[in-house]
């Protein structure tokens, strides 16, 4: 059953790339992807590579032919387990009753007639209202008094005599380093050369992430400013230059290998 699932699921991609006019020469000139592996993904034979190749695979065909690499990845695990991915896409895909279809009639139900009254002032408040305005007044009346009108004392006024104060020159101050004016580290680069077909995943600088296939003769530049964290499918598959520096590492073929890669070069196998 899940064999034949595969086998559909297969079929579809096919049909999607037929449709987009790309020949598996064509598909194979833009993807790097060895033509075996191509007809294999389009026959439903996904059991002739290792499964991290095969999701590698499977994501740039996607790419290529206008699909959803995340969706189609999706749609190859629910057939793997025998489940109808197509069933499990439309089942997603729940129509939401729109928030503007509520009924309006219940508007009319409303009693227009029906308003919230406004506070009524009570005698007590207004009365209230009066000693607040006559307290003010007064109060107003006395700080007029006191500003304008001259009292009964004089005030003496004695000048004081200063002696002139030295002035000293102020000390020139260090003017702290901004972060505007720190230097910021300039990028190396980490060239990847394969030697085989190798599916590598790279971390730069811990902010973004990136899958590709390398295939023989041919070369990624990754410019990286801090740390490059590789995950590498086919460890004798590839060679790493740290800024046209070899490093060196010992892998065997079809071997994952995890490196950790610094301006300095290699800081962890």
């Amino acid at each position: 059953m899940a064999n034949d699932i595969l086998k559909k699921f297969a079929s579809e991609l096919k049909a999607q790339r037929e449709s987009k006019g790309l020949s598996i020469d064509e598909l194979h000139a833009r993807t790097r992807i060895d033509k075996k592996f191509l007809e294999a993904i389009e026959t439903g034979n996904f059991s002739i590579m290792p499964e991290v190749y095969v999701r590698a695979f499977i994501r740039e065909y996607a790419a290529e032919i206008g699909l959803n690499p995340e969706e189609i990845l999706h749609k190859f695990d629910l057939a793997k387990e025998g489940s109808d991915f197509n069933e499990d896409e439309s089942a997603e895909k729940i129509e939401d009753k729109p928030a503007n279809e509520e009924v309006e009639s219940d508007k009319s139900f409303v009693d227009s007639s029906v308003v919230k009254p406004r506070d009524r002032e009570t005698p007590e408040k207004k009365k209230n209202a009066i000693y607040f305005y006559v307290i003010g007044g007064i109060l107003l009346l006395v700080i007029l008094y006191f500003v304008f009108v001259p009292g009964g004392k004089e005030e003496i006024v004695v000048e004081r005599k200063y002696s002139p104060a030295k002035v000293e020159k102020p000390k020139a101050e260090v003017e702290p380093q901004s972060a505007a004016k720190i230097k910021e580290k300039k990028p190396f680069k980490v060239e990847l050369s394969g030697s085989d077909t190798v599916w590598i995943r790279a971390r730069i600088d811990n902010a973004k992430t990136e899958e590709f296939t390398l295939v023989p003769e041919v070369s990624r530049i990754i410019s990286v400013k801090d740390t490059l964290r590789l995950v590498i499918g086919n460890a004798a598959g590839v060679k790493v230059n740290v800024n046209d520096k070899p490093v060196n590492f010992t892998g065997k073929k079809g071997q994952v290998k995890n490196l950790i890669l610094t301006r300095n070069g290699l800081i962890r196998k």
